[in-house]
């Protein structure tokens, strides 16, 4: 290599040394994996390796994409929603990780709701598994992602509802009320901290 090929090579070494920079081994971990997804979207292989290298906990995720500090990888975009897609080809695999984050979650704006706009979503396509999965749970979890996935701004959001109007279309009516009970909580809190 010549003396102006190191030259040149130096400053994209540098920048893609600080790029990683202070990134945790978590992070760091999901960069990597997401970079390969990416580079192989339809690869099964290489959806299963980004379910495994995805945070596997509430703390996790919040460690890796909402950080008190607004770094690591904040926001979560892009990470978060290529689940949907990986959702389709192993919906069971994507929905069991989902339900573990969410179970402990609270709503929040970015990653998190990122998070249960996915869940949302990859639940109404598969309702029946998404109840299997869900009930599999300690009913303190089960509680949890449906007081997360009613949770909102503005109380739940219309796909939550839709999504238990899907879950009495399958047969489980009990679980349905419990969803609808739990977005009227979530409308009147939300009324209440905004005065309404």
């Amino acid at each position: 290599m010549s003396i102006l090929g190191i030259l040149l090579t130096i400053p994209i070494l540098f920048l893609a040394f600080s790029a990683n920079a202070g990134l945790s081994s978590e992070a760091e971990r999901v960069q990597k994996s997401y970079a390969k997804l990416v580079s192989s979207p339809n690869d099964p292989a290489t959806q299963l390796a980004y379910l495994e290298a995805f945070p596997q906990t509430h703390d996790e995720f919040m460690t890796v994409f909402m950080p008190p500090d607004f770094k690591q990888l904040y926001d979560g975009h892009e990470y978060v929603y290529a689940l949907r897609d990986i959702g389709t080809a192993f919906p069971e695999k994507t929905i069991e990780l989902l339900l573990r984050i969410v179970a402990t979650a609270r709503w929040n704006a970015d990653a998190v709701n990122y998070l249960q706009n996915v869940t949302l979503g990859i639940a109404f396509s598969n309702p029946q598994l998404f109840v299997r999965c869900l009930i599999a749970l300690a009913k303190r979890e089960q509680d949890g992602v449906v007081r997360f996935l009613a949770d909102g701004i503005e109380g739940p959001k219309p796909s939550f509802l839709e999504l238990a109007d899907r879950i009495e279309e399958v047969g489980q009516a009990l679980l349905a009320k419990r969803m609808r009970e739990e977005a009227q909580i979530s409308k009147e809190r939300a009324d209440h901290e905004h005065g309404r």
